[in-house]
């Protein structure tokens, strides 16, 4: 993620534009693009966009409508569980980020006290993630997961421990699959990631700049709400565990 592969593979000209993904918020990608002066669209954006052209999850909007969904059914303590952002390639990873600040965002505006617990982008950390729900927030009665891997995970671990889903706790992904979500046993509500869409879009707004056409404005998409059989009416105050 320092840039150099990308340079050196523009430099020998194999490429006519670059259209890049995963992106940070200090991403050194776009920097080395920059001065290669290169055509390049983003699918996500750092944190200055200034003179960028790029496509994104609407991050605020999806966050939103799972904190709604779930306060709906009655639950105001509700945890985020954020991927981690150890590790070069997830550092100010762009959807950890904006998620989280959603995320408070919208406790605050519901007075709600914001509990956020991070795992890596695996399954056993989803396992991990659930025991230290357990440990350090017992009273919790919904969880929203950023991480596709680790939402197996979670609701597994959580599954062994006793603890149904949904009737002692509720479970919800953000930025899935519904493939993703249906592995999960329930089969989890999500809020879909646009990622088709988005694909097709930062592919517009690569080719706008390779034929000289007026340029695409930045977009920002949201999924949709995907109601699954993880999320139910809060049935309980507190676990022991």
């Amino acid at each position: 993620n320092d840039g150099s592969e990308l340079a050196a593979l523009v430099g020998e000209k194999l490429v006519d534009g670059v259209l890049l993904m995963e992106v940070q918020l200090d991403d050194a990608r776009v920097a080395a693009l920059r001065e290669l002066d290169i055509p390049f669209a983003l699918i996500g954006r750092t944190r200055d966009v200034t003179g960028l052209h790029y496509v994104d999850i609407d991050f605020d909007a999806s966050v939103q409508m799972a904190m709604d969904h779930l306060a709906e059914l009655g639950h105001d303590r509700i945890v985020l569980v954020n991927g981690s952002q150890e590790g070069e390639s997830f550092a100010s990873y762009g959807p950890y980020v904006r998620s989280e600040i959603a995320y408070r965002e919208v406790c605050a505006q519901r007075r709600i006290e914001p509990v956020v617990l991070r795992c890596r982008q695996t399954v056993r950390s989803g396992r991990d993630a659930a025991m230290e729900l357990v440990a350090t927030a017992p009273d919790t009665t919904a969880v929203i997961i950023i991480d596709e891997a680790a939402s197996a995970g979670l609701v597994a671990e959580l599954a062994r421990i006793g603890w149904t889903v949904p009737g002692d706790i509720s479970v919800m992904s953000v930025l899935s699959s519904l493939d993703m979500a249906a592995m999960c046993n329930p089969p989890l509500t999500t809020v879909t990631a646009p990622g088709t869409e988005l694909g097709s879009l930062g592919v517009e707004a690569l080719l706008r700049q390779l034929d000289g056409s007026t340029p695409m404005t930045p977009v920002l998409r949201t999924g949709v709400l995907a109601i699954g059989e993880s999320t139910g009416p809060i049935r309980r105050a507190f676990h022991v565990t």
